[in-house]
């Protein structure tokens, strides 16, 4: 992966890591994409002390996004 730069953008940042599919996969290691290929299977929230796997990933718009069904604070793109 190539170092970031001061003037690194969100485009070039997502663009960097796949959409951010490889981010979430560096911090989420049991990470798997369905028979899809647009979706990952639901998994434990990794930013707090999830007890129900149900921390969408997910590929729309050009880049790979969250939501947390038990935490709705917990939606957006890698970024967020």
């Amino acid at each position: 992966m190539k170092a970031l730069e001061l003037n690194t953008t969100k485009e070039d940042m997502l663009s960097m890591t796949k959409g951010g599919i490889l981010f979430y996969m560096l911090v989420i290691p049991d990470l798997k994409i369905d028979n899809s290929g647009n979706r990952c299977k639901s998994v434990l929230n990794p930013f707090y002390e999830d007890t129900n796997p149900s921390f969408s990933i997910y590929y729309k718009d050009e880049r790979w996004r969250f939501k947390d069904f038990g935490s709705p604070e917990y939606v957006g793109d890698v970024i967020d």
